[in-house]
């Protein structure tokens, strides 16, 4: 483990300049960007803690670099956007006196410019992310012990790990999310207090749902499977995410879904997702919008299961779970949040939600109807292509299972690919082809009112002119004049 790759950070090399002359004052990188160093990650986020020196005097020190905003006199953070853009965190020394009622903002801050560093650790949630590298001599901070439980991959609290979640509930996602991301495990008395204090994120007025879904979205977004597979052993699915709990052992046809339960089924789909088949087969990863849809996608099939034994049907189905799962997706996104994360929006949740079976349709899919969901508008298009790739990879048949594959491969999708692209050919490559008429043209041609008839032929219209069959607006009058003047 080295610090090496801070030493060559810019905005590191510019505040150890500017702080040359400042005798009585040390600076320190604090906290994740010193864990992230440690383990040669990018450094994404720098944050720094001064001692000796007033904050007043701190604010003139940092304000020859850039912009500097005072987040809050009694937090004693100035936020610095230098001239290249970076924005870094520069604070004073702190420590913390929570209220005991678990919310993030019941605490009594105080901040000492003469306060040991070692003393602001003290306050931090994690070993790992209670470190602090001195810029000046080199010197690594480590009072609690956060090197070597980087180096034996433990998420480990910083004092009582029962105190440290009583203080801020936000820390149990945030415990979680961190062993998703960095491939650890939670220590035992860790993990013990996790679980006492679960409850705590029930109550939205301790445990902000924008907090909640900041933490789930990013952890989801870098370790879809881990995440999950963390959420559910520590019952935090079952807290916030009931409608997720309720697929585990929610049984599917075995000839189309031989993988298993709904739960295993949205498991395998998120493990399509970061694959490299995936990487190679759209040309870019997966967004966080992608993840959130293909974790929600068959949702609504708890709720709409009926089985030949308790309901008759031939074989299990989930009748309308498309529209039941888009609904529930829609009370989970208000419920949690989740559009405050600004990663995923919730109205396109619902539509691919919504849309994710209309594959199954492919062969009676009329051109017009393919443009408007696969190619128009072409973000949330190729979002509802990705999910469905996903979604039949991880539907196995008992030939797929029989074979010992892991993911199953699917004949719709190439097919679709195929329709597609013939309609880019015909003018998507680069630009959608306009309409060749509109409904005043119809109205006017064919002497009618507006009304149902008008959406009708505006459509058939447009199937004719995407697959080729006319391409002008004289060939268009005359195709609506021939088939409908009567």
């Amino acid at each position: 483990m080295s610090l090496k790759t801070l030493l060559r950070h810019q905005s590191v090399q510019i505040i150890q300049q500017a702080f040359r002359n400042s005798a009585n004052a040390k600076v320190f990188v604090v906290g994740g960007s010193v864990r992230d160093a440690l383990l040669k990650r990018d450094v994404q986020d720098l944050d720094f803690v001064v001692t000796g020196m007033l904050l007043t005097d701190l604010e003139a020190v940092i304000s020859k670099l850039g912009q500097v905003d005072l987040v809050g006199k009694r937090f004693a953070v100035l936020k610095l956007t230098m001239a290249s853009g970076e924005i870094v965190d520069i604070a004073l020394p702190r420590t913390d006196a929570s209220f005991g009622t678990g919310r993030y903002r019941d605490v009594e801050v105080r901040a000492d410019p003469n306060l040991p560093i070692a003393e602001d650790l003290k306050r931090r949630d994690f070993t790992i992310n209670a470190m602090a590298w001195d810029i000046q001599s080199g010197e690594l901070i480590d009072p609690h012990q956060g090197q070597s439980d980087l180096q034996q991959k433990i998420i480990r609290c910083v004092g009582q790990p029962s105190a440290r979640f009583q203080e801020d509930a936000t820390r149990i996602l945030r415990a979680v999310r961190l062993a998703a991301e960095l491939g650890f495990t939670i220590e035992q008395q860790t993990a013990d207090a996790l679980r006492q204090k679960l409850a705590l994120l029930s109550d939205e007025s301790v445990t902000p749902r924008e907090v909640v879904a900041e933490e789930l979205v990013r952890g989801l977004a870098v370790a879809p499977t881990r995440m999950l597979d963390l959420l559910d052993e520590f019952g935090i699915v079952k807290t916030l995410l009931p409608e997720l709990d309720a697929m585990h052992g929610c049984d599917q046809p075995p000839q189309y879904h031989s993988e298993g339960d709904v739960w295993m089924h949205t498991r395998l789909a998120l493990i399509a997702l970061t694959s490299e088949l995936f990487m190679k087969t759209f040309k870019t990863g997966p967004s966080p919008q992608l993840f959130i849809a293909t974790l929600l996608h068959d949702v609504g099939k708890p709720p709409t299961q009926k089985t030949p034994k308790r309901d008759g049907t031939d074989r299990i189905r989930f009748d309308g779970h498309t529209a039941a799962g888009a609904a529930i997706a829609r009370d989970i996104s208000k419920r949690l949040k989740l559009a405050s994360t600004g990663k995923v929006d919730p109205e396109q949740l619902v539509w691919l939600i919504e849309h994710h079976l209309d594959i199954l349709n492919l062969s009676d899919m009329k051109s017009s109807t393919l443009e408007r969901i696969y190619l128009a508008p072409a973000e949330r298009g190729t979002l509802l292509q990705q999910l469905c790739w996903v979604d039949s990879r991880a539907s196995l048949d008992p030939e797929d299972v029989k074979r010992g594959e892991q993911f199953h491969v699917s004949r719709r999708f190439p097919k679709l690919q195929e329709r597609l692209a013939e309609l880019r050919a015909r003018g998507f490559k680069n630009n959608r082809p306009a309409p060749l008429l509109n409904g005043r043209d119809i109205m006017k041609l064919l002497n009618i009112k507006s009304g149902p008839a008008i959406g009708q032929i505006i459509d058939e219209l447009r199937n004719a002119q995407l697959e080729g069959r006319i391409s002008t607006r004289d060939k268009a009058l005359k195709f609506v004049r021939s088939r409908h003047a009567a």
